[in-house]
């Protein structure tokens, strides 16, 4: 047990909370600015399992933010790179490579096989997959996003509050032309947050704030958080 000794005795990180850790999974969304850290968090905490979709190929204007991958990895499929990555940081993790691009009719399914899904993309079109499909699979769900020196961070756990949905309607949650400046910094504080909420819940198995949401501000250093309400009739989560 040396490798997690420096967490051990922290609530809930006894051996049984190891041990639930290693027998959970985690499926992450983007293995880009935002997944990296959070990837590398949750390997090295011993989460047993570890999916990982992403199709992209690594570019040289990546590497600013998406530490997983290195120069020599330019041309390769992300997924493949950060899962080598993280088999050599914990080679007791089992990783999972989906070099998809998710839909809605692939993301039920893949999501229904992990325990907690997490959203590390860029794009508003996925984050709206995810969320559907979480909601459909009945999978927690934690969306991260970045841009320039802000940062959010979204709990959402289908039937005990609200949704994405309800946050940001889906006819208001539109994708930019351009991909926005980032401040890779900032990228990695979203994926840290992530990771510690993830760790946490797979292994105390407790509940995650449903429908918590944390927005900071690097540059103004404002740092936020409030308990969202669920949206009426939301077309999403309003069975749920």
């Amino acid at each position: 047990m040396g490798r997690y000794d420096r967490h051990i005795g922290l609530p809930g990180f006894d051996g049984e909370g190891q041990a639930r850790l290693a027998g959970s999974s985690a499926l992450v969304v983007g293995a880009g600015g935002i997944g990296s850290p959070l990837l590398y968090y949750l390997a090295a905490a011993g989460v047993g399992t570890i999916g990982i979709v992403d199709s992209d190929i690594v570019e040289l204007s990546n590497l600013n933010r998406q530490i997983l991958h290195f120069t020599s990895d330019i041309g390769e499929v992300k997924a493949a790179s950060a899962a080598y990555k993280i088999s050599q940081l914990n080679p007791e993790v089992k990783v999972v490579i989906h070099a998809v691009r998710l839909d809605d009719e692939n993301s039920v399914d893949i999501a229904a096989g992990y325990d907690i899904v997490l959203g590390a993309v860029d794009n508003h079109e996925t984050r709206r997959v995810l969320n559907r499909a979480c909601a459909t699979a009945g999978r927690p769900y934690i969306d991260g996003s970045v841009t320039g020196y802000t940062g959010m961070v979204g709990l959402f756990v289908p039937g005990k509050g609200p949704c994405r949905a309800c946050l940001i309607p889906e006819e208001d949650d539109g994708d930019r032309a351009e991909a926005p400046p980032v401040l890779g910094a900032v990228a990695g504080m979203v994926g840290s947050m992530m990771a510690a909420e993830t760790i946490r819940y797979l292994a105390e198995k407790g509940g995650l704030p449903a429908g918590k949401v944390v927005y900071f501000d690097v540059h103004s250093g404002v740092y936020e958080s409030f308990e969202l309400a669920k949206r009426e009739k939301c077309p999403v989560c309003g069975n749920v």
